[in-house]
């Protein structure tokens, strides 16, 4: 075989390898695309919280948001719960730090909403999630590692009634 059939050959595995390669890139869903429609992201009213009675270190503060010290992996932080509505129609209740929250007044809210901002490294990361997962628990989304920060939108009004809010000032 010629030096030239043999590098024609090469070349052409090369190509076809390049375009099997190509095709896996482009055929994958990154996060970003696939929740779009899944009722993650914009905004979400927030549901008021009715417990019965707080448990041993859980404290309620104000309509909308709970309150809790968290020793969780050895680690005492703040965290903040809350109950919000995706798109399909569902209640989820979300545990996030408190830290992560950023909160915006606007006297025109009637419903405080969250509002997620994931990280980019999230965000474009090839999904594990496939179209044949008929409901998805987003709260396994919603985590300390994927979301950037909790944008709460909020009336002065509300905000005066939520100390735990309040806390971050």
């Amino acid at each position: 075989m010629s030096y030239r059939k043999s590098f024609l050959i090469a070349l052409g595995f090369v190509a076809l390898v390049g375009v099997i390669v190509w095709i896996a890139i482009a055929t994958q869903v990154t996060n970003q695309a696939y929740f779009t429609s899944r009722g993650l992201f914009g905004q979400h009213e927030v549901s008021q919280l009715r417990p019965q009675l707080p448990k041993f270190g859980w404290q309620l503060h104000g309509n909308y948001f709970m309150g809790h010290n968290s020793d969780e992996v050895g680690m005492y932080s703040r965290v903040i719960n809350f109950a919000w509505e995706p798109t399909d129609g569902r209640i989820l209740y979300t545990r996030l730090p408190l830290a992560k929250v950023v909160v915006q007044f606007d006297p025109t809210v009637t419903t405080p909403t969250v509002e997620f901002d994931f990280t980019h490294a999230w965000l474009v990361t090839s999904t594990d999630y496939h179209e044949s997962d008929s409901v998805i628990n987003l709260n396994e989304v919603v985590s300390d590692s994927t979301v950037r920060q909790l944008i709460v939108r909020i009336s002065p009004e509300d905000y005066a009634n939520e100390p735990c809010l309040k806390s971050l000032e």
